[in-house]
C-alpha cells in the first residue's frame, strides 16, 4: 500500500470525506494500480516480514506486517495532524491483513482435516490385519 497523493484526497474541503469515501478509496488503492505495481499483497508482505525478521532476529509474519503498518498510521494520527490517507491506508492494510490471515486459516483447517482423514485411513488399515 503506497501513500495517497495529497491532491487525491478531499482533505480541507467543505465536504469532508466520509466512511464510504474512505472505504472506496482504500478499495481502489489495494485492488487497482498498487496491485499491478507491487504484485500480490501476500507476497509483498511476506518479503517485508522476511526482511524485518532478519533485522530484528525474531519471527515476523505477513499478517504482523499488516498490523504494524496499521500501527504506523495510528502513530501518524497521534501527531494531531489530520490526513485522509492515514485512515484510508489503515482500512487498506486491515483488508489485506484480514485476507492474508483468512487464507492461512483456510489452509490450516484443510491441513487438519487431511490429518484426520489420514489417521482414520491408517486406523482402518491397522484393523484389517
Amino acid at each position: 500500500m503506497a501513500y495517497v497523493k495529497e491532491n487525491d484526497t478531499i482533505q480541507n474541503s467543505s465536504n469532508p470525506i466520509n466512511r464510504n469515501g474512505i472505504l472506496s478509496k482504500a478499495e481502489s488503492i489495494i485492488n487497482g494500480e498498487r496491485q499491478g505495481t507491487y504484485g500480490d499483497a501476500e507476497d509483498s508482505f511476506q518479503t517485508i516480514a522476511d526482511m524485518w525478521s532478519a533485522y530484528l532476529n525474531t519471527e515476523i509474519s505477513s499478517e504482523d506486517v499488516a498490523n504494524m503498518m496499521i500501527l504506523m498510521k495510528v502513530a501518524r494520527n497521534s501527531s494531531g495532524v489530520y490526513k485522509d490517507d492515514n485512515w484510508i491506508d489503515i482500512c487498506g492494510y486491515a483488508a489485506l491483513g484480514g485476507e492474508i490471515k483468512a487464507a492461512k486459516n483456510a489452509i490450516h483447517v484443510q491441513f487438519e482435516e487431511n490429518k484426520k482423514i489420514t489417521a482414520s485411513i491408517i486406523d482402518g488399515l491397522k484393523g484389517d490385519k
